[in-house]
């Protein structure tokens, strides 16, 4: 899928090469590349901060903006021909929404709830278009 593109690997070898000449430390890259690479779907953060930086990175997965987001990146999985319209679409949204687990006990507080009720009205898409 569009994550053969590895953009984690590749922010970690921009941050190495250029964050030691603002005067970071080999420790902190090393903690930096960690937040960086636990991003990479499915998320595996190992500490405190990798878990924030992956609820936030998913953040809009329980905000009410998840449509408006996930219609952006829709037409781009579309454009490149990853994906093949919107039952495709709602399909794989199902999946990564069921897979998909906040870390941190206010992103589990503010988020989860909402993240379940759009994949419950995603579900129900779903059902109602096969029901057509």
């Amino acid at each position: 899928m569009w994550q053969q593109y590895e953009h984690e690997r590749v922010s970690c070898e921009i941050a190495m090469e250029y964050l030691p000449g603002f005067g970071y430390t080999p420790e902190q890259l090393e903690r930096i590349c960690g937040m960086i690479m636990a991003t990479k779907i499915p998320q595996t953060p190992h500490n405190k901060l990798e878990k924030i930086i992956c609820d936030a990175d998913l953040d809009y997965l329980g905000r009410d903006d998840f449509f408006k987001i996930g219609n952006g990146l829709y037409e781009e999985l579309c454009m490149y021909g990853i994906i093949d319209g919107e039952t495709e679409w709602n399909k794989l949204q199902v999946r990564f929404l069921k897979k998909h687990k906040y870390f941190t006990k206010s992103a589990k507080k503010l988020r989860k709830a909402k993240k379940e009720e759009y994949l419950a009205m995603i579900k129900d898409k779903l059902k109602k278009r096969k029901a057509n």
